[in-house]
């Protein structure tokens, strides 16, 4: 600090301290001194209310009061403490070294910056440079903010260093430039570039030794610290190194790409890379398109640094931003590759001479503005050069003959929160690159993994948005960060990152890309943005009224990526964007009427296909259209269109059924019904189909109080509705046939369903299979065999008539569960063999079923391990989908099969699961299910009273199913049962 400058000088920069006219100076208390501090960091000022938080808590504004009031009587305060009443902030009228470390690597001046670092701070301990053993444990606040601007302060200085170390390497000091960048890296060994920085140094200084030293201390930090290894750049780099290939020869010419200052290291696309240098092998130009900030720069930068170390080519690297007017771009291209323009011939004239006989790549970076007069330009020079080859990046292609165009989408991102390969993704690397930037500290470990799961899979991968998003965990936790993309991905905007002011936030690159676009281009873009998911070429028309030509077109312009034959999709940040300005038409509403009808129309439509011989392609392309499909459907629900909903009823329960997605349809059942229960127009047999099909779902996932509730409410409706056609009993009078099952009271079930076949028979056809196989379900629990099978085959013969593949694999299952039963394990086995071959990638809700009955097939067989893995694969399945009497029937399996392994220990914790899974989801047939299993184990424990409770506990309870009755009586004997009856309480 200079001592000799008057007025007030605050020294932040290690340890700090306060001088007046060059004399130390003293002020009362430590968190007085901690506030003087903190104005000098913020140069700007701080508002009243945030420093009485940050020192004294809330609401203790009269703590700070009294600190300025003694400051001003005597610390001399009055001539350098401002307080504006009229912001309410205060700042002080002095000087900073931390201020004058900014403003100076702002005008360039980094190694005037650097010496005002002490140089005994920056290693080790990397928060020690910003008031350097200063605290206030009575301030928890403070210390939070400290810690903020302290990672803020260390961020500038690695820029500095890093820039100052380029300066000192042009010099030819190469020893001082790594000195300088070895400081900075020892402060944050986890800082990958800063690793590969020094070897590059060392190696250019004739020093390999040196720099194989350095990777291996980069490689032996990332192990330790994050469990990673070196990117591939940092590998490709060491074994250059090491094989000591020769530098590029001096006559060719030089990349001479910018670079920003804190520019972090390249990851990923390799894919993109190999496909790049392939198609620059064979063809003269290439375009990389893409929206704004989705790293085509720095891939094209990367890619004739590849091209440069391994092709003969001379690479220029060309920055057209700055470029006005195609006829600039002749004297940009001459003075990127130094060839200077000499006499009175034209600079055209004189460019192409200069390139005849070279084999030249031209890199022509950010060329949307130029079009279309730049590919003029392009044209003319590949005629008259046969020589040179040209890569161009833009967010607009150029759309000529010649022109060979790549969409560069995001990174490699994880699918979903709980993807398992996620913390290995291309993106996660590369934002938890950034945020260690950011926030030197920060490390992905549980505490923030899901959250950067989050952030990564919202960002799609996109470089630029996982910049800025890193940037902001100097002032947001992860969760905050996560849930702020949530509500607004376009929100995130330069955190302070030193950046080019083109990438300064994610909605001014979306406007840059949009003003782009041609006004019907644009119009037409919005209108796809209501569209959720990906799309195909009729949904775009229907939806958007987007032609394939004009799609086309739109794919060509970067803004729409094609994800597959006939598929298309939206980046979340054009989406975003585009819906926005939708939002701003007038017929911005028409869109999403469009959007609703279509996709309502076409799940209708797909019903036949659903329950028909080959449902997979229907239930694929439902899948693809999930998001809009619920979108769609919710828009109805507001709007109350009773038909629509009415014929997508059914489509949407199937599809849900068979794709095991019961709770999304939950929601999306209820809320279709609470949105039409407030509408006067609501049309009282749609309701009740909806009130059913949620109950449905709730049997389902066993919410049984909720299920009868549900379908109460749908009987008191229908009682009341006027004129309600026959047929419309049936869905109501089936969902409490399912739930009479459930709760174990069969034989009120069994007269429900025959009622509901007949009802069927006489108005619905295509309902009859499934009815007469609710009703075999519960002649089967009942012990009616006989029944039970004749209806099971007259359900299989008429799925197979009708096509209704489907509900033939779950005819063909239940069918085999009671052969099962009957020791008629041959006819069983090739009945699962056939459902399954049905089944697979068509109704994940019958996957377990059959795996359970494999199990039980295996037991009976003595196959025991088949069995034991059957039902593992059952529970798995289970747990997945919500399904808990299944959870409970795979581990009362387990149990069977480790008591007839003699594996009692096991046995003792798989029945006690079985039971407690039942009892906690109120399924009574499950938990005496797994009684009978726990009675053979007290048998064999030689705890005879506890077995024969157990025993009469199941042929005394009304839920138990017929085959668990006549187990239970098998073992039980011919002894009078007990008085009273051990109820499942008493036993469980």
């Amino acid at each position: 600090m200079d001592h000799g400058r008057q007025g007030l000088a605050v020294r932040v920069l290690g340890p700090p301290g306060l001088t007046w006219n060059g004399r130390p100076l003293h002020v009362p208390g430590r968190k007085t001194s901690g506030l003087i501090y903190a104005l000098a960091i913020r140069r700007d000022g701080m508002a009243k209310d945030e420093l009485t938080e940050m020192l004294w808590g809330p609401e203790r504004r009269g703590s700070l009061r009294t600190a300025l009031y003694r400051l001003r009587h005597g610390a001399h305060a009055g001539e350098w403490l401002v307080d504006d009443a009229e912001s309410g902030r205060i700042r002080l009228d002095g000087a900073s070294d931390v201020a004058t470390f900014e403003q100076r690597g702002a005008a360039g001046d980094v190694a005037g910056a650097l010496a005002l670092v002490p140089p005994e701070l920056g290693a080790g301990d990397v928060r020690a440079t910003l008031l350097s053993g200063f605290a206030l444990h009575e301030a928890p606040a403070f210390g939070d903010w400290l810690e903020i601007e302290r990672d803020r302060v260390f961020g500038l200085t690695r820029a500095f260093v890093v820039q100052r170390a380029a300066e000192l390497v042009n010099l030819g000091e190469y020893g001082d430039a790594i000195s300088l960048l070895q400081r900075i890296s020892d402060a944050d060994p986890l800082d990958e570039e800063l690793h590969r920085r020094i070897m590059s140094v060392a190696w250019r200084a004739g020093d390999p030794q040196r720099a194989v030293r350095q990777y291996e201390a980069c490689r032996r930090a990332l192990a330790e610290g994050l469990g990673l290894t070196p990117i591939a750049t940092t590998r490709e780099l060491f074994e250059a190194i090491r094989a000591d290939e020769a530098a590029a020869p001096l006559d060719r010419v030089r990349i001479g790409a910018p670079r920003e200052a804190d520019e972090l290291p390249f990851v990923g696309r390799g894919r993109e890379r190999a496909e790049l240098a392939e198609l620059l092998a064979a063809q003269r130009w290439i375009t990389l398109v893409g929206p704004g900030g989705v790293g085509k720069t720095r891939l094209a930068r990367t890619v004739a640094e590849d091209l440069s170390a391994s092709d003969d080519a001379a690479v220029v690297f060309v920055p057209l931003e700055a470029v006005h007017g195609s006829d600039f771009v002749v004297a940009a291209i001459a003075n990127a590759a130094r060839l200077p323009f000499e006499g009175t011939e034209p600079p055209w004239t004189q460019l192409t001479r200069a390139l005849e006989d070279r084999d030249v790549v031209l890199v022509l970076d950010n060329a949307e503005h130029l079009q279309p007069e730049l590919a003029v330009v392009i044209e003319r020079l590949l005629d008259a050069v046969p020589g040179v080859r040209v890569l161009t990046t833009t967010r607009i292609a150029a759309g000529r003959p010649l022109e060979v165009t790549v969409p560069i989408h995001g990174l490699d991102h994880p699918i979903a929160v709980d993807d398992p390969e996620g913390r290995d993704r291309d993106a996660v690397r590369l934002f938890v690159t950034a945020a260690q930037r950011a926030r030197p500290a920060f490390r992905l470990d549980d505490d923030v993994h899901h959250d950067v799961m989050r952030v990564c899979a919202s960002l799609k991968g996109h470089p630029l948005g996982l910049r800025l998003a890193a940037g902001w965990l100097r002032l947001r936790t992860s969760g905050e960060l996560a849930d702020a993309i949530d509500r607004d991905v376009l929100h995130l905007d330069n955190p302070g990152l030193d950046i080019e002011p083109r990438h300064a936030g994610l909605r001014r690159v979306m406007e840059s890309t949009w003003s782009l676009l041609a006004r019907d281009e644009a119009h037409h873009l919005a209108g796809l943005a209501v569209i959720r998911g990906g799309f195909d070429a009729a949904a775009a028309f229907d939806v958007a009224g987007v032609q394939a030509g004009v799609l086309a077109h739109l794919v060509g312009a970067g803004v729409v990526q094609r994800t597959g034959p006939g598929n298309f999709d939206l980046h979340p940040l054009v989406r975003e964007f585009g819906r926005e300005r939708l939002q701003q038409r007038r017929d911005g509403k028409r869109f999403d009427e469009r959007h609703a009808r279509t996709y309502l129309r076409r799940l209708t439509e797909r019903t036949s296909a659903i329950v028909g011989e080959a449902p997979n392609e229907a239930l694929a392309a439902t899948d693809r259209d999930w998001p809009d499909l619920l979108e769609g459907w919710r828009f109805a629900a507001r709007a109350g269109w009773n038909r629509e909903l009415t014929a997508a009823t059914d489509a949407l329960a199937l599809y849900a059924d068979m794709r095991a997605r019961f709770l999304e349809a939950e929601h999306a059942f209820d809320e279709a019904a609470r949105a039409l229960a407030e509408r006067d127009d609501a049309d009282a047999t749609t309701l009740v189909e909806l009130l059913c099909a949620r109950g449905t779902h709730l049997y389902r996932m066993s919410r049984y109080a909720e299920a009868l509730a549900v379908a109460a409410d749908a009987e008191a409706r229908l009682g009341v509705a006027d004129g309600a056609h026959p047929a419309s009993r049936h869905r109501p009078l089936k969902l409490r046939g399912d739930l009479l099952v459930a709760t174990g009271r069969y034989r009120e079930a069994l007269a429900a369903y025959r009622e509901v076949h007949a009802l069927a028979a006489e108005h619905l056809p295509d309902r009859v299979s499934r009815d007469l196989r609710a009703l075999a379900n519960v002649e089967a629990i009942l012990g009616l065999h006989a029944e039970a099978e004749r209806d099971y085959r007259a359900a299989i013969a008429r799925n197979r008539a009708t096509g209704y593949r489907v509900g033939l694999a779950i005819d063909l299952n239940n069918l085999a569960e009671l052969l099962i039963e009957q020791e008629r394990l041959d006819e069983a086995d090739a009945m699962i063999d056939e459902s399954l071959e049905i089944a697979h990638g068509a109704d994940l809700h019958l996957v377990p079923y059959l795996e359970l009955n494999r199990a039980d097939l295996n037991e009976k067989r003595g196959d025991l391990d088949a069995a034991e893995r059957h039902a593992h694969a059952c529970g798995e399945f289970a747990t997945r989908f919500g399904q808990s009497a299944l959870r409970s029937r795979s581990a009362a399996r387990l149990a069977s099969v480790a008591v007839e392994r003699g594996e009692l220990a096991e046995a003792r914790r798989q029945v006690d699961a079985a039971v407690r899974i039942a009892r906690e989801a109120h399924e009574d047939a499950a938990a005496l299910h797994a009684l009978v299993v726990r009675g053979r184990l007290a048998r064999l424990e030689d705890d005879e009273p506890h077995a024969l409770r157990c025993f009469a506990a199941v042929i005394g309870h009304d839920a138990s199913e017929a085959r668990d009755t006549e187990a239970a009586r098998h073992l039980f004997g011919d002894q009078p049962l007990p008085h009273p009856i051990p109820t499942l309480d008493d036993v469980s």
